[in-house]
């Protein structure tokens, strides 16, 4: 008996030490760069903007949360699932709750297997839905970030910051390529379960090259989410009081975006608000409203998260949306080629 709760133990631990050292990271960024500002300025730039303003920010990121649901959902299919929407919704509404806060030790990602899983899909396929949805909510990011590298970099002056910019790209860029390639080892031939997960996720995520029918589905659900990001991030920071366009918030802020999905800090607090006052410089924002900027944007997304965590608290709610999910094949994904 002790044999069988020893892993569990250890993965608890785990857990408990993974999430305390993102807490810590936040706390510690938080304090640096709301050191830097004026306290009273930032108050006062909410002050100054209508609660309308955030009513329609917070509608936009509900909206991300929903093409983000397609995103997901198109993954799932390609895993070989038969999902509805509504558990995929709900799966997503959850994962973006759980992502921010130290609440509990159930991580968004985790929390979406378990409601996929609830919704009678297995949970191989959801495992790989998820680290495939994972892969190219980033990779689209990065895609973004490297279509807007050029006019980023020559609103740098430092050429050696310029230089560390490049290769950072370059970098996330061959990690990218470098997991696609593990698509290519015999996933069959390895014991390791998770290990034999990341060779199958690597190699359904290279399918998606392959397909114009799944590519389309995950690549433009991917840009589309961030593009509302952006267009929030744009909006909050025209009220706060920045004097810029549309354009020059597109090309500055994807890359303090990709930072805060990074899983570094906790649901991206501290590094968010320290890389947005970076990039809102170089447009000659000033920091109080680059930092009201990014903690609206995180307080907003925090907020229209919490539904999620009250469908899932309400057991009969909970039951509907497990109930609409479709029985999926038996055969095992882990065991199944990608197409």
């Amino acid at each position: 008996m002790r044999t069988k709760e020893s892993p569990r133990s250890r993965r608890f631990w785990t857990k408990i030490i993974i999430v305390g050292l993102q807490l810590t990271l936040s706390a510690v960024l938080l304090y640096v760069v709301l050191g830097r500002v004026s306290l009273s300025e930032v108050a006062r730039n909410f002050s100054k903007v209508g609660v309308e303003a955030f009513v329609v920010a917070g509608g936009l990121l509900l909206l991300q949360i929903v093409v983000g649901s397609g995103r997901l959902w198109t993954a799932l299919v390609l895993c070989g699932a038969k999902p509805t929407l509504l558990p995929v919704v709900h799966s997503c509404w959850l994962g973006q709750l759980l992502a921010q806060t130290p609440a509990t030790i159930v991580g968004g990602d985790a929390a979406r297997l378990l409601v996929l899983h609830r919704a009678k899909i297995q949970i191989s396929q959801a495992a790989s839905a998820v680290g495939l949805d994972r892969f190219f909510g980033l990779g689209t990011l990065l895609g973004l970030c490297l279509l807007t590298l050029w006019p980023l970099s020559q609103l740098i002056e430092n050429e050696w910051h310029r230089t560390q910019l490049y290769i950072a790209m370059a970098a996330m860029f061959c990690g990218a390529v470098v997991f696609l390639l593990l698509a290519l080892l015999p996933s069959h031939l390895i014991g390791n379960r998770f290990i034999r997960w990341v060779i199958r996720t690597a190699a359904f995520s290279l399918s998606v090259f392959k397909s114009w029918r799944y590519g389309i589905g995950i690549v433009g659900f991917g840009f589309l989410t961030h593009i509302i990001n952006i267009v929030v991030m744009y909006e909050l920071a025209r009220r706060f009081g920045a004097n810029l366009t549309f354009l020059e918030t597109l090309v500055v802020v994807p890359i303090p975006l990709l930072l805060a999905g990074m899983p570094f800090s906790l649901g991206g607090w501290g590094l968010r608000e320290g890389a947005i006052s970076v990039a809102f410089a170089l447009l000659q924002v000033p920091a109080d409203v680059a930092v009201s900027t990014s903690i609206a944007y995180g307080a907003l997304f925090l907020l229209v998260s919490l539904p999620g965590a009250l469908v899932w608290m309400l057991p009969h709610l909970s039951s509907r949306a497990a109930s609409v999910g479709e029985t999926v094949h038996r055969d095992d994904p882990v065991d199944k080629e990608p197409q």
